[in-house]
C-alpha cells in the first residue's frame, strides 16, 4: 500500500504522498481496518487527480504541534541536512503555543512569543530562525490545503547583528597552544580554507585525490561540491593527518580513531586560556575570506575555496578591521604626500628663469 497507517496513542492516523506533498490525518478510530479503508478512500483521489484536502478537516482542530511535525516529517523526506536543530528550535514554539491552533496563532500571538524569547535572553538572530521555522511550516500547511491564511511574520533586520570576530596570526597561536592535539591541525585547516565546521568534521580520506581535496556535494551546506588543491601550510596539514591515519576510521580529522561531534568545551577551555574569552571556531571562516581579499585572490576563486555562494554574504565575512583601515589610510595621505611634493617641485621649477 503506498501510503501508512500507524498508531498515535489509541487513534490510528493515516499518511501518504500526493504532488511531491505529503499528508497526514487522524483516521479518528481506534480500529485499524477503518484506517486503512480511509487511507485507501483518500489514495484512490490520489489516482484520478481529485484529491483537494481531508474533507472532514476542520481548521480550527488543527493544532500547531501537528503542523510542526508535518513539516519536520517532510523536512526529513527532503533529505535536509539541518534536521536536528530545526526540531531543537520547534521544541520552543511547541511550549510556548502548547495546544493552540493554527488558526488561532495570529500577529498578537506572535509578537508576545517574540517579547518572550528575548526575554529569556535570546538573541534576535535566534528569534529570527524560530521564526522562520514558523512560517515555512504554515506555508507548508497552506499548500496542503490545511489552513487558509497565514499571519504576517515580520522578522529583526540582521545586518548589524552579524559578527565580526576574526583572528590575527599571533592570535591563533595562542589558541593553539591550549588545544588538544586532536583539534590543533582541524582549527589550522579552518584558518587556511575558511570550510564550515560540519564539512571539515565530515571530510573523508576518499575525497583526497593525490593532491586535490574535493569536497563532495552532499556534505557541503550548499549541496554545491569544491575543489582545494594540497599547497604550502594545507599539504602539511594533510600530510601530519596521513601520519595519525587510523585504519578503521575513514576521517581525516578525528580523535583517536572516533568522529569528532563536538568540542565546544575544548574550546572555551584555550580560548580562555589564551585570554580571547569571544573567539569562536567560525571566527576563522571570516579570516580566510579576509585573508585571500588581502592576498589579491580574484573573488570568484576566493567563493570557490570557502564555499559562500552569493558576493553578499562573501562581504559580510571579508571584514575590515582597525588596522586595514590604519593602513588604507596610511597608504592613501602618503600618495597625497608624494603628489604635493611632486607639484611642488613642478611649481618651483617654473619660478627659475631660463638662462
Amino acid at each position: 500500500m503506498p501510503g501508512r497507517v500507524w498508531k498515535r496513542g489509541k487513534v490510528y492516523w493515516i499518511r501518504f504522498g500526493y504532488k511531491g506533498l505529503e499528508y497526514r490525518h487522524s483516521a479518528k478510530t481506534e480500529n485499524k481496518r477503518d484506517a486503512e479503508k480511509l487511507l485507501v478512500y483518500y489514495l484512490n483521489q490520489c489516482a484520478r487527480g481529485e484529491f483537494r484536502g481531508f474533507e472532514d478537516q476542520d481548521a480550527s482542530a488543527y493544532a500547531l504541534e501537528e503542523m510542526l511535525d508535518d513539516f519536520l516529517s517532510d523536512y526529513e523526506r527532503r533529505g535536509m541536512r539541518d534536521v536536528v536543530i530545526t526540531r531543537y528550535r520547534s521544541g520552543h514554539l511547541r511550549t510556548f503555543f502548547t495546544d493552540r491552533a493554527v488558526a488561532d496563532i495570529n500577529e498578537r500571538q506572535i509578537d508576545l512569543y517574540i517579547k518572550h524569547r528575548l526575554q529569556m535572553g535570546r538573541s534576535r538572530t535566534t528569534v529570527n530562525r524560530e521564526l522562520q521555522l514558523l512560517g515555512q511550516a504554515m506555508r507548508l500547511a497552506k499548500r496542503k490545503k490545511l489552513i487558509m491564511d497565514i499571519p504576517h511574520i515580520e522578522k529583526f533586520s540582521e545586518k548589524d547583528n552579524a559578527r565580526q570576530g576574526f583572528f590575527e596570526p599571533e592570535e591563533l597561536e595562542r589558541v593553539l597552544m591550549f588545544l588538544p592535539p586532536y583539534l590543533q591541525d582541524l582549527t589550522r585547516f579552518a584558518y587556511h580554507t575558511g570550510w564550515r565546521k560540519g564539512e571539515i568534521l565530515t571530510l573523508e580520506w576518499r575525497d583526497i585525490q593525490g593532491d586535490v581535496i574535493r569536497l563532495r556535494p552532499d556534505i557541503a551546506k550548499n549541496k554545491d561540491g569544491r575543489v582545494i588543491v594540497l599547497v604550502g601550510e594545507i599539504a602539511n596539514i594533510i600530510a601530519r593527518r596521513r601520519a595519525e591515519h587510523v585504519e578503521s576510521c575513514p576521517y581525516v580529522f578525528h580523535r583517536q580513531g572516533s568522529r569528532i561531534k563536538h568540542y565546544n568545551r575544548a574550546w572555551r577551555t584555550a580560548r580562555m586560556k589564551a585570554g580571547l574569552p569571544g573567539k569562536l571556531m567560525h571566527d576563522n571562516r571570516r579570516t580566510a575570506a579576509r585573508n585571500m581579499d588581502r592576498a589579491g585572490v580574484p573573488r570568484q576563486v576566493a567563493k570557490q575555496i570557502t564555499g559562500h555562494k552569493t558576493d553578499s554574504m562573501y562581504n559580510r565575512y571579508n571584514i575590515v578591521n582597525e588596522k586595514d583601515v590604519r593602513d588604507g589610510m596610511m597608504q592613501a595621505q602618503a600618495y597625497l604626500a608624494a603628489l604635493s611634493g611632486h607639484n611642488l617641485d613642478n611649481r618651483r621649477e617654473q619660478r627659475i628663469p631660463s638662462s
